[in-house]
């Protein structure tokens, strides 16, 4: 899984650094998830990961994902109709 990881000192702060962390997600899923008939389906997805550190522990976490995309690979969205009447029941 390919992954890019870059390591950033914070101006003015002595013990802390920023990371971030972009890699793929690529998996296939095992179990079905609610409102959703996912099992065997690949996902490919790519997601970056920012953590703040300070004094060797994370202090801050923000990820960006492209969940759509994700949500689509696994059939969830759009949801059927049949699949929305319950949701919204």
């Amino acid at each position: 899984m390919p992954s890019d990881a870059r390591v950033v000192e914070a101006p003015g702060r002595q013990q802390s650094v920023a990371i971030a962390v972009r890699d793929r997600n690529r998996s296939a899923r095992s179990h079905d998830q609610p409102f959703s008939t996912s099992r065997g389906r690949e996902i490919d997805c790519e997601q970056v990961h920012v953590l703040d550190l300070e004094e060797g522990r994370i202090v801050r976490h923000e990820a960006v994902r492209d969940d759509v995309t994700m949500l689509q690979q696994l059939g969830v969205f759009p949801p059927s109709p049949a699949v929305a009447l319950r949701m919204a029941a």
